[in-house]
């Protein structure tokens, strides 16, 4: 059969299986189904085992790229109905009726468009203009745009915002502010000296920071409480 010639990591319509997902553009639906045969083929994992690897590399993407999506299991369906829709067309690929040909070429033309799974609230939840625009442009046909850009741009919206809710901080308690900021700062040096600081002293020497903390360190507003 014309299956039986081609080689064992190209697959009929998809093309080549990848390895990993790679690029700056959030995966497409190829990608999806290349990295997914990859597992299910190659490495002779079941249905669900391929798809929820897939998931969590197409997760960790849209994590990259700051945008809100649906959950780990729910891509993994997803993943999962792509196949099935795929093997729907597969099993009926000898027909030679106008249907079956559209419904292929259909399929083959998405190949290249967003695997959508984004939170169903995503446009609303993305605070910065330059994530919405970066969304709303990967889901146009074939995903426009790409992250690079896009991060340099979320970076100094960020400061901005940062940098904002500092100096508020600090208009509206700049004494006990400074104070809070000094005692940060010089907590790991006087941590054997002083024991009541402890706490603060446990904070600013900690290797790891969990992100809500995080997020407190880098806006102004934040630290006064997290220190009292």
């Amino acid at each position: 059969s014309m299956e039986s010639t081609r080689s064992k990591t190209e697959v009929w319509l998809i093309g080549q299986h990848i390895t990993e997902i790679t690029g700056a553009q959030l995966p497409s639906r190829g990608d999806v189904l290349r990295l997914f045969f990859h597992g299910h083929n190659e490495h002779k994992k079941t249905v669900n085992d391929s798809a929820s690897e897939v998931a969590a590399s197409v997760i960790s993407f849209w994590n990259k790229a700051r945008i809100p999506t649906i959950t780990e299991k729910s891509i993994g369906r997803k993943v999962v109905d792509l196949f099935l829709m795929w093997k729907g067309l597969k099993k009926n690929c000898t027909r030679t009726t106008d249907t079956q040909r559209k419904k292929e070429e259909t399929f083959c033309d998405e190949l290249e468009d967003l695997f959508d799974v984004a939170h169903p609230k995503a446009m609303q939840l993305l605070t910065i203009k330059e994530d919405r625009a970066f969304l709303a442009a990967q889901r146009e046909k074939g995903r426009r745009g790409v992250m690079a850009g896009v991060d340099k741009k979320i970076a100094c919206s960020i400061k901005r915002r940062e940098e904002s809710k500092s100096k508020q901080s600090l208009q509206q308690n700049q004494a006990s502010s400074a104070l809070e900021y000094d005692e940060l700062g010089s907590s790991s040096e006087t941590e054997s000296q002083s024991s009541s600081s402890s706490s603060t002293s446990s904070l600013a020497i900690s290797p790891v920071v969990s992100s809500s903390n995080l997020t407190a360190l880098l806006s102004g507003s934040s630290v006064p409480r997290l220190l009292v």
